[in-house]
């Protein structure tokens, strides 16, 4: 899976559970397993910006990534078989006062 890279929340935590329905499944043994290869899936911690959606295009601003200056740790999932490793950083965007790093 790839880190979000300006994705509004609800669209990243759709991709995120897609991801793992079609990627992913048990063992039986308690292990996520890639179901394309069979190898045990691991993660990256990514630390992902939160940005306002009303700097988007179309906002006062034009297309900007802008925000408080929050930033929240997500465990990114993928297969060292498959995928390349996720980046260490991106951003996720949602309105200005949703504070998502106290949630």
């Amino acid at each position: 899976m790839k880190t979000f890279q300006r994705v509004h929340i609800d669209d990243a935590l759709r991709q995120m559970s897609e991801w793992f329905l079609q990627h992913t499944a048990a063992d039986g043994n308690g292990l996520i397993r890639c179901s394309h290869c069979g190898s045990i899936i691991k993660g990256r911690i990514a630390s992902l910006s939160i940005h306002s959606i009303e700097f988007e295009q179309g906002g006062p601003q034009g297309d900007m990534c802008a925000g408080g200056g929050e930033c929240l740790q997500l465990y990114i999932p993928y297969c060292a078989n498959c995928e390349p490793v996720p980046e260490e950083s991106g951003c996720i965007h949602t309105h200005m006062f949703t504070n998502l790093a106290r949630a």
